[in-house]
């Protein structure tokens, strides 16, 4: 598998790391594995500072994780950059001596290119065609990391052009996946799929990264996933996200989500899902878009002090926004409690945290 992206690809390696080390399900619902050894691989980043404590962090059982650093020469006198040019067979012998090797990861795959050229299609596959073996051999898989390309002229160039290198990369990968940043929220990152050998097209998901400290108060990165599915495609998310800050036609801004929630609040409260159908209607929200996930209404609301309450319980429950002093009742209701049965003074545990707001 090749992944790439910006930052937080290395933490969705150590996360894929703590579900192989300990045996765990894989996020949405996507299946689980048994649990088995990893070989890591990284030439970007320190191992005692950075790579160990943001496997802690993801709660990976770092005995079953092992880290290459480098190989030994040829000649026993010392030590070299691993290369997958030359020592592919030290590699395979780690493997076998490790004995329950589900995973290995490289990152990134143009380190260890032994000197080779990344953009020439011929020495590419030269280079990739014996760990592809192994990996079929010794039935494990790879994931190979690697960085994002800027879009050509126009913005038009699909995803499995954008992978840094030859397009030998991706036609030796069985599947292609690229982390996005979310244009819309600074926090948020997309996993989407841009090629899959393997079977039907795979839905994209969505995380976040959060700060944790770890042994000895040292402080790394962990990712938890979102519970639901994210339908923008590929292309489309690379395109919003490469003209994320520009003054493009459409996009909008604070002030205008602003102006529109003042003006559709001001008679009272609103179902979130009908703030958010007019929201469309008025071209200020993109059609696959939750008011949540939209950082121009998410800075609106904060700037305006919208209340967000949920009404109900179960599959019926609702959420309703409205302006600070606006009163909560329902349009239209009959027989309402009155006094102090009538006042709200928590919205409840889930406040913000749940519906579609």
């Amino acid at each position: 598998m090749l992944l790439g992206g910006p930052p937080g690809k290395s933490q969705l390696t150590a996360f894929m790391s703590a579900v192989v080390s300990n045996g765990g399900a894989w996020p949405c619902g996507e299946g689980s594995t048994n649990p088995g050894d990893v070989i890591f691989m990284s030439a970007e980043d320190g191992i005692q500072d950075t790579i160990i404590p943001r496997l802690m962090a993801a709660g990976a059982n770092t005995s079953r994780v092992h880290i290459v650093a480098a190989a030994t020469k040829p000649d026993g006198t010392g030590r070299k950059t691993f290369s997958l040019k030359t020592d592919v067979d030290l590699l395979e012998a780690k493997a076998k001596e490790i004995g329950c090797v589900r995973l290995i990861i490289v990152d990134p795959i143009s380190a260890y290119m032994g000197g080779s050229d990344g953009n020439g299609n011929v020495e590419t596959r030269e280079v990739l065609e014996p760990l592809a073996d192994i990996a079929n051999r010794l039935r494990i898989a790879v994931v190979a990391v690697t960085h994002l390309n800027k879009g050509g002229s126009g913005g038009n160039q699909s995803a499995l052009n954008r992978f840094a290198g030859s397009i030998a990369f991706v036609a030796a990968a069985r599947a292609a996946f690229a982390v996005i940043e979310d244009p819309e929220d600074d926090e948020r990152r997309l996993l989407l799929q841009a090629k899959n050998n393997l079977g039907a097209k795979c839905k994209g998901l969505a995380f976040r990264m959060e700060q944790r400290l770890v042994e000895d108060d040292i402080l790394s990165s962990n990712i938890f996933f979102e519970s639901d599915y994210v339908s923008q495609s590929i292309d489309e998310a690379l395109t919003a996200s490469e003209s994320r800050g520009s003054s493009t036609a459409g996009q909008t801004s604070k002030d205008d989500a602003a102006e529109f929630l003042g003006e559709v609040l001001a008679q009272g409260p609103r179902d979130v899902l009908e703030v958010e159908a007019l929201a469309r209607a008025a071209t200020l929200l993109a059609a696959d878009r939750p008011l949540r996930q939209n950082k121009a209404f998410r800075d609106a609301r904060k700037k305006l002090g919208v209340v967000a309450a949920r009404e109900g319980f179960g599959p019926g429950a609702r959420y309703v926004l409205s302006l600070p002093g606006t009163p909560c009742a329902p349009k239209n209701t009959m027989c309402a409690p009155s006094g102090d049965r009538a006042h709200m003074d928590n919205p409840g545990a889930h406040g913000e945290n749940g519906g579609s707001q």
